[in-house]
């Protein structure tokens, strides 16, 4: 077949995120673990600026800044140095949603890997800046964010542990880093809570933050390979990616196409999606 997938669409299921969003999967777990603090997750979000839809609906849009803000904002309320770390110990990896499925029924964990630093800026959030670098002994998969966020601590931390996750469904339960950088300006008290949850040494007040295993990893089949799945969840994912760079007009015959079938078609909502 070449380059051609084995199916077609008229177009992506929804819509994709647009500069400065990302996927509301990111809240996932918010609502209760925000309660069992003795928080109100609902005032939270909307003290912040945020639709309470947003801890309801995952494939909603929503600002980089809002949520990042929203973290920190959580981080002082709960006096918790460590908030995204916790919040993301509660979460799974299925919060990048299809990039998710997409990376599980690869091959190899390379392939994993490259289809995540691929797809997760197309169907998750486009403010995501993501690299796998090979060395000759080790490997690191890299990420950051746009600079002009602002404080990002705490994004970056959920971050650290979502991705640990995501490598642990590649390469199993027993997967454990060489070690970690990360940019957060955490204090040295925080750092052996850091470490537990990464099972490694932990640089802090790093360049870039990284997460990096033996080289020899890379070449690791994973145990939930589907190449028909591979194929199809990425055929989709490419499709999307090509949705995301055609006319204004165009995104928003996909939104609606996949907003009537849910019932969420609206005016203001397709707004928010397209991000205008």
């Amino acid at each position: 077949m070449g380059n051609e997938f084995f199916f077609t669409l008229d177009g992506p299921l929804d819509a994709a995120p647009a500069e400065l969003q990302c996927r509301a999967a990111n809240l996932q777990g918010f609502t209760d673990f925000t309660r069992k603090r003795g928080g109100n997750p609902r005032e939270i979000l909307e003290g912040q600026g945020l639709d309470a839809r947003a801890i309801v609906d995952p494939e909603y849009f929503i600002q980089c800044q809002d949520i990042a803000e929203m973290f920190e904002h959580c981080s002082d309320l709960f006096n918790d140095p460590l908030f995204g770390l916790q919040l993301a110990r509660q979460q799974n990896g299925e919060v990048y949603g299809c990039v998710t499925a997409l990376c599980r029924a690869a091959p190899t964990i390379r392939v994993g890997i490259r289809s995540f630093v691929d797809y997760l800026p197309v169907a998750h959030s486009p403010e995501s800046i993501l690299s796998l670098v090979e060395g000759n002994e080790t490997a690191e998969i890299r990420w950051d964010v746009r600079p002009d966020l602002g404080v990002t601590d705490q994004a970056n931390y959920q971050a650290l542990i979502l991705n640990l996750k995501l490598l642990r469904m590649l390469a199993g339960p027993r997967f454990s880093p060489s070690y970690v950088n990360l940019t957060v300006d955490a204090r040295d008290r925080d750092l052996p809570e850091i470490e537990a949850s990464t099972m490694c040494p932990v640089r802090v007040r790093a360049v870039t933050n990284a997460i990096a295993f033996p080289n020899h990893l890379l070449d690791q089949p994973v145990p939930t390979a589907n190449r028909t799945l591979f194929r199809l969840v990425g055929g989709y994912l490419e499709r999307v990616k090509a949705a995301s760079r055609v006319s204004l007009v165009q995104r928003v015959e996909d939104y609606v196409r996949g907003a009537l079938r849910s019932g969420t078609c609206s005016v203001e909502r397709c707004a928010k999606q397209l991000g205008t």
